[in-house]
């Protein structure tokens, strides 16, 4: 799909907001350096800096918007993008876990997973929703009740990439709600409202002047890479 066309299906969901390709790769770029603000700060200082933190609370949300908007193109499940998005998550998933455990982001015995894996879920329930009949109505609901626990942010964050993904679709109510439940989710893991922040820079990314050129598997690298950089660090400083 063009970016034209892209530009067109969203600007009939969300009104006035039009997001292209440009603005989605943005979006990337500002949720890869909050959640690298995020990792310093948690990994290395020990939570020592609020403002970091406050500032990683928009990287998943941007995240998971990206990864909708991605996804909500016209011929998406045709083309076969749900296995390809789902079969690089899942890959790089399982990179990023051995320094995602030795930087101790797991809670106990390899739970939760990291955050490749909430958006793998995300992109499960979605692609079960693009194939209609009981994958939709029955095996959707039950892989996000069931799988939503074991990774990072637990529901709340295949709540916000699915939501995003069903409004910018067809503009549902149930996208709405269901990106609400998402960010008040995040409210109670996160006890502040800063992941709110991911809505006004969706909208800044919208009116971007700027072209942000397209990184192919950039940030998949980027994830496990950046994860392996801080367990160096933090052996050096240790």
């Amino acid at each position: 799909m063009t970016t034209a066309q892209l530009s067109t299906q969203s600007k009939s969901a969300l009104g006035a907001l039009v997001i292209n390709d440009h603005a989605i790769e943005t979006i990337k770029w500002v949720a890869a350096i909050a959640m690298t603000f995020d990792h310093v700060n948690k990994f290395l200082a020990s939570q020592s800096y609020p403002v970091m933190f406050n500032i990683g609370r928009v990287a998943m949300p941007l995240f998971a918007m990206a990864l909708a908007l991605n996804l909500a193109r016209a011929g998406t499940l045709e083309r076969g993008a749900f296995k390809r998005t789902a079969t690089r998550l899942a890959l790089f998933g399982v990179l990023a876990t051995l320094p995602f455990e030795l930087l101790g982001g797991a809670i106990a015995n390899g739970w939760p997973a990291n955050i490749l894996f909430s958006l793998l879920v995300a992109c499960g329930v979605m692609w079960l929703i693009s194939l209609g009949g009981a994958a939709r109505t029955v095996y959707a609901p039950l892989l996000f009740l069931i799988s939503g626990a074991s990774a990072e942010f637990w529901w709340a964050a295949p709540a916000i990439a699915v939501g995003t993904w069903l409004y910018v679709r067809g503009g549902q109510v149930s996208g709405l709600l269901l990106l609400a439940a998402g960010f008040g989710g995040l409210l109670l893991i996160n006890g502040n409202a800063w992941a709110l922040a991911s809505l006004p820079i969706l909208w800044l990314a919208s009116i971007a002047p700027f072209k942000t050129p397209r990184l192919g598997r950039f940030f998949y690298w980027y994830y496990p890479t950046h994860l392996a950089t801080l367990v160096g660090l933090k052996a050096l400083i240790s």
